[in-house]
């Protein structure tokens, strides 16, 4: 009886072993199985991730690198202008035409003599507001000259007044090209680039400070800034990159942005002092970047003026004279207006 006993417990013993090893392996499987499933959950995650990721990257470039493209051909369109004034001294010559065929007309010719005076007072400092100011002044001029012809006038001066309203319509649409010169969209590019379309988030984040677009458009917005007279604006986006930069590269573009705002300065007052500190702010540049290839070219430049160049005096010190290498980088245009 006693030996049946140790068999039976011995058995029961046994069998308790088996189910337990078999929960524990049940456990394990099951545990394997749901480990399984959600890695398996993670991986489509993550591929789902990369997926959506790689999609918003690429329709990141799609859209961002032809509109920089764009502005930045538009950008040297119009520092091939700036320093070769070919469409400036067109309207000069049309402008001095017309002065000369406007001559006797009394109220016509002493308003379009104004205008002139507009363009060449205004300018410089601010292209655009004096292009649209003038752009309204011809159409006043061609009001005008509507109700001339509406009178009984001789044979000639009704011949010189139609010759003079196809002229100026020529003028104003010369005009008007050389406003699109000077209307480049960097505003937009670079308020789309701070604030990227929700298809594009959160990819957009990361890709425009990787991949340097954010900037290069805030550069290229503070150097076209400049060139249509907001200097203060340029300015301050300059400041901007140079409180939020470690990087010598782009410390010497801010650098030689500043630069520039002093010697856009010195080529609109001829103030001594303006060339000085852009002479000073490329040195900087330099120092920061040795290899900045944009200092390099305008200091180069600069150094190549004349003392009656750098420091008008007597004359009116406006420097004309490029060296090589020059075109493109600099704007020094002629005294048209």
């Amino acid at each position: 009886m006693k030996n049946e006993v140790e068999v039976n417990n011995e058995t029961t013993s046994e069998f308790d072993d088996k189910n337990i090893q078999g929960t524990k392996e049940s456990l394990m499987a099951s545990w394997i199985k749901k480990w399984k499933t959600q890695f398996s959950y993670l991986l489509m995650a993550v591929a789902i991730a990369l997926m959506i990721t790689g999609v918003q990257a690429l329709l990141f470039y799609a859209k961002y690198t032809p509109e920089i493209d764009s502005t930045n051909a538009q950008l040297f369109a119009l520092m091939q202008e700036k320093t070769r004034s070919e469409h400036l001294s067109k309207l000069q010559d049309q402008f001095q035409s017309l002065m000369s065929a406007l001559r006797g007309q009394a109220e016509i010719s002493s308003r379009f003599e104004s205008t002139f005076e507009v363009m060449g007072e205004h300018f410089r400092e601010g292209p655009l507001g004096t292009m649209e100011q003038v752009q309204a002044e011809f159409q006043i001029i061609q009001d005008m000259i509507k109700e001339m012809q509406e009178q009984e006038l001789e044979p000639d001066q009704t011949e010189a007044l139609q010759t003079a309203t196809t002229a100026i319509a020529t003028l104003s649409m010369d005009m008007t090209k050389l406003q699109e010169i000077y209307s480049i969209p960097f505003d937009e590019l670079h308020a789309d680039l701070q604030n990227p379309p929700l298809y594009l988030w959160p990819t957009a984040n990361y890709l425009r400070e990787m991949s340097g677009y954010l900037n290069s458009v805030t550069f290229n917005r503070a150097i076209y800034l400049s060139q249509i007279g907001e200097i203060g604006t340029s300015r301050v986006l300059l400041s901007g990159m140079y409180s939020n930069s470690d990087d010598n590269e782009i410390l010497g573009l801010v650098y030689y942005g500043l630069g520039r705002l002093q010697w856009e300065l010195f080529l609109t007052r001829l103030e001594p002092e303006n060339y000085h500190q852009a002479a000073s702010y490329l040195r900087q540049s330099l120092q920061a970047d040795p290899e900045a290839e944009l200092s390099k070219r305008l200091f180069d430049y600069m150094l190549s003026l004349t003392e009656a160049e750098s420091t008008p005096g007597a004359g009116k010190g406006d420097p004309t004279t490029l060296t090589e290498g020059e075109a493109g980088a600099v704007s020094t245009p002629d005294p048209l207006f």
